[in-house]
């Protein structure tokens, strides 16, 4: 009790702690909109000014620096040189500007931030009228507002009437006014980093102008490795989302923004689940061990990409890891950039092996407050129905099973072992029960509401943000949801130093449905039952698994009966400063903090199957997650006549501590009861896991000519998981850049309007195949003996461990055609990975199973490809496409020895690729009993059984069989997305694809997996068993069985279960290898975003509605829910599906208001 009274003791200090947090923040945030308040100016402005015997240009630029007026005026009608005084303390500035122009025949028009100077017309004399001249038009005033393609104002464009020097720019909310001097004028405008536009001025008087981002102007960078740098400049191999185009679809998940948008990047799903862990490889896996994940930085803070709560996974044999990506808001994002080669990702050394996703969030912009709304809701279904055979085809192919058993063995009716036909399972009045529509929903509900608000002036900016997400699952029972919020204030003191805040906040709920908790495979066990099995007995009672009515779990009874619920807080924080005591030299402290804790809480009533012996059962579970990181970058930037320098030195301390506690309670008092401390039996487990990394970096680039470009980056990082003297590692890096088109053999050319080449070379690292703690001898407690506790040693010493080490090669080039409408990207690239982490088996007698060490080497090689084109772009339509294709094949070069160490359904084999499905070959189906050999007849094969080949020829299939038949891992994925826009209608169709992947369906071969290195390979026959009567079975099998000579050549005949055949045909072979090639619409968006003339009705800068179907149709050929599924994280073991719950097809209505 002492334990928990301190637990809440410290729960109060932080909460009082996080109190005085969010007071100071709301303090902080209410001065900064002061201050922007505080800049909104009117003619009742307030000014003091003395200035004598000055020009006027000189008083006008003045007013201008202290107010937020800007002046308007014709320099041929204005005479600005003309010398004046003013002197005013604390007056309006319109009572300031009159008496200015008194006397004069100047007059002003305001036009909000924008005052006129215009010249007062002279009075005619009344003998003589004057008519106009010709080649003096009446004045033509203008007024409009240019935005972004998203609506978005944009402030400080630059309007000028072509042929002129007469221009302006947009004022804080993108509003211009100009005075025109020609008849019929063409506009020019222009904003960094937007294509240009012209637009033919007739009779109007208001214009809207939106701007289309240009990604070929030089200023636009993209986020490396503790910088920015030009896009134009890169030399290493950086790929980055389009959000804007992904979040006018509603942002489902962060991870999914991630699946064949950009070249090399892999999603996979290893849950199912809302919220759940994805699986994330960049270019293929870096690792033998270990997760293989790619390094995600959010803000400038490298994640934990691991979930606190595996605890519980490691314990108990669940999955349900959530994502690490799911604690962020995706309407929060507002870039990210994934560095895939050695040049781009060895500045964060020994974690850059497996890539790097830099994820960057909003900020503040200078301007006006704006409010942002956006909100979705939609509705999810199940994308396919895998169908079972019914009541009456199970009894057909069950008999025919029987028949066949009773002809091998010579058997009649009367005889000793003859097996009976079977009669009808179902009692009358009763019909079958969908096993899998009683555990899953129908429909689910989805749901997100964010609400945004931005701004700032010249010296503070902000951005703050509320979110709520909710997303039932397709289980019942299972529902995530999220609260999120977001601040960040940024206050520039002067020219020479700035200060910032940055806080992310997050509070998920996640209803969990553990659909792999160990043996309890509930989409499995719900096709294994018969058609005819009931979930409940008559008496309304569970109809229990294992017993004589019902051989496999119950799942209804399993999901009733177990609530599990994980709930996290978790906050991340940057304060940071930016110092420039010089010009081109800028120091950057940070420090930075990401805190979390999870606390995962599952009740198993004395009704479920786990609990039933146990009197019902609790796992309460508890870790906290602190991630500290300290921070100091220093840059210089240097521009001589044709060369730019630019340097980067940093050091960098990060510590990561994880605390956690496990309660296993049971034997409650009442299932209405279930406090821990009730509970008879208590079991307890603790841990507490640290890790330190002492880094120092630097990048230098020199650009020369704008032509030849050169990036070093070098890293030396200290790891805490290693002994000493083996602690630090180098992982320096080289990249050479060559803009051919800056050439002059190539400056005029027409059709080229960029090129580039690229090389690089570099050396990253990896420790993710190892724990905090492998170089060292550890104990554990537990070992009691005769009632005294005791400890015992659990792990052997390995001082030599030292870092993985992956020397990576990119060859690329960056081509831009006909005025850019096609880009073309091309990458290859190989990686070699020495000193592979691995645990070495060691003999049983020195009491330990495995011995950590550097033993393996492994090699990468892949090629991509992007295309980017502009089909179409005119005023009212345009039409875009974007196609990416990679490769990605590994090899795994030595480990241990050359023979292969088969793993499940998997095998490490030198020469081979990791992944390979290591398994019997099935080469077709025996016709007649005269083509099985004696040995197999021996044992009851006969015609209509399966034909492995005998890969050594002795006449036996066994476990020495086996040979790799197919791999987990791609030919070759990428992506497509076509968008339109016809007026104020857009459309966006997104695709993605795999080609050549092999998928293990072991739900079909009934889910054991196939022993060890001389193991047995036997399998449960599962719903593709052909006479295990006490499971059901597929349709498509059932209906395709082999029943006489020339009918099948690839399922088998029907068997009863415990004979010879029947081992014989449901060994773990290629008959359950799939290929799991797919083509899928990932994602069609339709939006309307309304007319301007209802826009200025509604007051509001944008208003956009939208729908979204995500996952509408997946053409396969495989037969699983998923052909992306993939149970394993773990490299060595990818490619078999225990049927993870599939991505739901989603149908959301949304909504967009800028204002």
């Amino acid at each position: 009790m002492k334990k928990l009274d301190l637990d809440r003791f410290f729960y109060r200090i932080l909460l009082s702690n996080f109190d005085l947090k969010m007071k100071l923040t709301t303090l902080l945030l209410i001065i900064s909109l002061f201050q922007i308040k505080a800049n909104t100016y009117s003619q009742d402005k307030r000014i003091s000014l003395k200035m004598s015997n000055v020009k006027l240009e000189t008083i006008l630029t003045k007013i201008e620096s202290i107010s937020a007026y800007s002046f308007l005026y014709n320099h041929k009608k204005i005479d600005v040189n003309k010398v004046l005084s003013v002197h005013a303390k604390n007056q309006k500035i319109s009572n300031v500007l009159k008496k200015l122009f008194s006397g004069t025949d100047i007059y002003m028009v305001y036009r909000k931030h924008q005052i006129i100077l215009k010249k007062k017309p002279s009075i005619p004399s009344k003998q003589v009228k004057k008519e106009p001249k010709a080649e003096e038009p009446q004045e033509h005033i203008l007024e409009g507002s240019v935005y972004d393609q998203n609506g978005v104002p944009l402030p400080g464009a630059n309007i000028i009437e072509k042929g002129t020097t007469n221009g302006t720019q947009t004022d804080f909310d993108g509003n211009f006014t100009i005075i025109l001097k020609h008849p019929n004028p063409i506009l020019h405008i222009s904003y960094l980093g937007f294509i240009s536009k012209e637009v033919n001025i007739t009779d109007q008087t208001q214009l809207k102008i939106t701007l289309q981002e240009d990604s070929d102007k030089l200023d636009e960078v993209v986020v490396v490795g503790y910088g920015t740098q030009s896009k134009r400049r890169v030399t290493g191999s950086i790929s980055s989302i389009d959000v804007i185009e992904t979040e006018k679809a509603g942002f489902l998940a962060t991870d999914d923004v991630l699946q064949g948008r950009v070249p090399g990047v892999q999603i996979a799903s290893t849950s199912g689940t809302p919220g759940g862990q994805q699986r994330i490889n960049i270019r293929g896996i870096g690792s033998l061990q270990g997760n293989n994940l790619p390094l995600i930085v959010i803000d400038g803070i490298p994640i934990n990409n691991t979930d606190p709560s595996s605890l519980n996974d490691q314990v108990f044999g669940t999955v349900n890891s959530q994502s690490p990506l799911a604690l962020l808001n995706p309407n929060d994002i507002e870039s990210i950039d994934i560095l895939k080669d050695a040049a781009s990702t060895s500045i964060y050394g020994s974690r850059g092996t497996n890539g790097v996703i830099i994820i960057s969030t909003k900020k503040g912009k200078q301007g006006k407050a704006k409010v942002n709304f956006s909100t979705y809701a939609g509705i999810q279904h199940a994308p396919q129905k895998i169908h079972t055979a019914n009541t009456a085809l199970w009894l057909e192919v069950n008999n025919e099973a029987r028949n066949n058993f009773n002809t091998d063995q010579g058997l009649t009716s009367g005889d000793s072992g003859f097996l009976s036909p079977l009669s009808n399972p179902l009692s009358p009045g009763q019909t079958e029960y969908d096993w899998t529509a009683g555990i899953t929903n129908s429909s689910a509900l989805i749901q997100d509401h964010n609400l945004s608000i931005h701004g700032g002036n010249d010296k503070t900016r902000f951005y703050t943000s509320l979110g709520y997400f909710n997303q039932e699952g397709w289980f019942k029972k299972s529902e995530f949801g999220r609260y999120s919020t977001k601040l960040t204030i940024e206050h520039k003191f002067n020219a020479k130093a700035k200060f910032g805040v940055n806080i992310i906040g997050n509070h998920s709920i996640n209803n969990r449905v553990a659909s792999h908790e160990g043996g309890l495979r509930l989409l499995v066990r719900s096709l294994e039952q018969r058609p005819a099995d009931q979930p409940y007995h008559p008496d309304g009672s569970y109809n229990i698994g294992g017993s004589a009515t019902l051989t496999r779990h119950n799942g209804v009874q399993v999901i009733n009966e177990q609530d599990s619920k994980y709930k996290t807080y978790r906050g991340i924080v940057t304060v940071f400063g930016e110092f420039k005591p010089f010009e081109g030299f800028s120091y950057t402290p940070s420090f930075n903090l990401d805190y979390g804790t999870y606390h995962d809480n599952t009740y198993r009533s004395p009704l479920h199957p786990r609990g039933r012996n146990v009197n019902g059962q609790v796992f309460d579970s508890r870790n906290i997650l602190t991630n500290i990181l300290v921070e100091n970058l220093f840059n210089y930037h240097k521009n001589w006549e044709d060369l730019e320098l630019k340097a980067t030195v940093a050091h960098s301390f990060q510590k990561q501590v994880i605390e956690s506690s496990l309660i296993d309670a049971r034997n409650f008092p009442s299932p209405s009861f279930t406090a821990i401390s009730s509970a008879a039996t208590q079991f307890a487990f603790g841990a507490k896991s640290e890790n330190a990394l002492d880094s120092y970096l630097g990048r230098v680039s020199f650009t020369f000519k704008d032509r030849y470009l050169l990036d070093t980056s070098f890293r030396r990082d200290g790891s805490s998981r290693f002994a000493d003297g083996k602690r630090y590692g180098n992982f320096p890096s080289v990249s050479t850049g060559w803009i051919l088109s800056n050439e002059p053999f190539l400056e005029e050319n027409s059709w080229v309007s960029f090129l580039k080449l690229r090389a690089s070379y570099g050396v990253t690292g990896s420790t993710s195949s190892i724990g905090n703690y492998n170089s060292l001898a550890l104990v554990s407690g537990g070992a009691d003996y005769l009632g005294n506790s005791g400890l015992t040693a659990n792990q052997l010493a390995n001082p030599n461990l030292t870092w993985e080490q992956a020397r990576s090669t990119n060859i690329g080039l960056n081509l831009h055609l006909f005025d850019s409408r096609i880009k073309v990207t091309m990458d290859y690239y190989t990686r070699d990975t020495d000193d592979l982490l691995y645990d070495r088996p060691v003999h049983g007698t020195s009491g330990f199973t495995t011995f950590s060490e550097n033993i393996g080497s492994m090699t990468n090689e892949g090629f991509e490809l992007g295309i980017n084109t502009s089909i179409i772009n005119t005023d009212s339509f345009s039409w875009n496409l974007d196609f990416n294709i990679s490769t990605a094949k590994n090899e795994l070069t030595s480990l241990l020895s050359e023979k292969p160490i088969p793993l499940g359904y998997n095998v490490l084999k030198t020469g081979e690729a990791i992944g390979s499905i290591y398994l019997l070959k099935q080469i077709g189906i025996y016709q007649s009993d005269s083509d099985v050999p004696s040995s197999l007849a021996a044992n009851g094969v006969r015609a209509g059984d399966v034909i492995y080949e005998d890969i050594n020829n002795d006449g036996l299939i066994n476990a020495s069989d086996r040979q790799i038949v197919g791999n987990a891992f791609p030919d070759a994925f990428g992506g497509i997305n076509n968008s339109f826009k016809y007026k104020n209608i857009d459309l966006s169709i997104f695709s993605s694809f795999s080609i050549g992947n092999d998928i293990y369906a072991a739900w079909r071969s009934g889910g054991f997996l196939a022993g060890g290195a001389a193991g047995s390979i036997r399998v449960g026959g599962g719903v593709d068993g052909l006479g295990f009567s006490q499971f059901g079975m597929l349709r498509s099998t059932a209906q395709n069985r082999w029943t006489g000579p020339g009918t099948s050549n690839t399922t088998p005949r029907a068997i009863a279960s415990g004979t010879g055949a029947a081992f014989h045909n449901n060994q773990a072979s290629s008959r359950w290898v799939e290929d799991g090639s797919f083509f899928r619409i990932k994602n069609i968006t339709l939006g309307y975003s309304l007319p301007d003339t209802l826009i200025k009705k509604l007051s509001v800068d944008n208003f956009r509605i939208y729908t979204t179907g995500t996952n509408l149709f997946t053409f396969t050929k495989y037969s699983g829910y998923d052909p992306e599924a993939s149970d394993s994280s773990d490299p060595r073991t990818f490619g078999a599906d225990f049927l993870t719950a599939p991505p739901l097809r989603t149908v959301i209505l949304g909504l967009t208001i800028n204002f």
